[in-house]
């Protein structure tokens, strides 16, 4: 499991939980999308490696997402994870902006963060990722999925 930073940009106003969490669900929707297209290799040292670039796993879940019905949405938003793949929060803190660790499969979360505007870079012992304002995000996720 990989540990992913995040700043959420925001102008320091309450932010609605409802906002949040509808974030949160658009999100953890594409990086399921982004699992069922990652490739795992076993290296010569018994480690095992991700096969599968950022950029081909964002296409993968803007391709999928734009054909996904509103039923398949809401099974893969209630979608169990086996515990190694599941998304989780680490840690938040809002001192505007948000500041939040996401525990997860890097590649995939990294290519569903892209899908909401994200934008990355690689320091030397982790990954940041800085995203726009929760709505912009949500509009991006929504537009992907081809909702209103």
């Amino acid at each position: 499991m990989d540990q992913v930073e995040v700043t959420i940009h925001s102008d320091g106003k309450p932010v609605p939980i409802l906002q949040f969490s509808e974030y949160f669900t658009l999100l953890r929707v594409c990086y399921i999308l982004a699992l069922k297209e990652v490739r795992f290799e076993m290296e010569e040292d018994g480690d095992i490696a991700v096969d599968t670039s950022v950029e081909h796993l964002s296409g993968a879940i803007l391709h999928h997402a734009s054909s996904l019905s509103s039923a398949e949405f809401n099974r893969l938003s209630k979608k169990k994870l086996p515990v190694q793949e599941d998304l989780y929060l680490q840690d938040i803190m809002r001192r505007n902006p948000f500041e939040i660790v996401f525990l997860g499969i890097g590649v995939a979360l990294t290519a569903a963060l892209i899908v909401s505007g994200g934008k990355f870079e690689f320091g030397l012992t982790k990954l940041k990722i800085e995203i726009p304002p929760l709505g912009e995000g949500i509009a991006k996720l929504k537009k992907a999925f081809k909702q209103k």
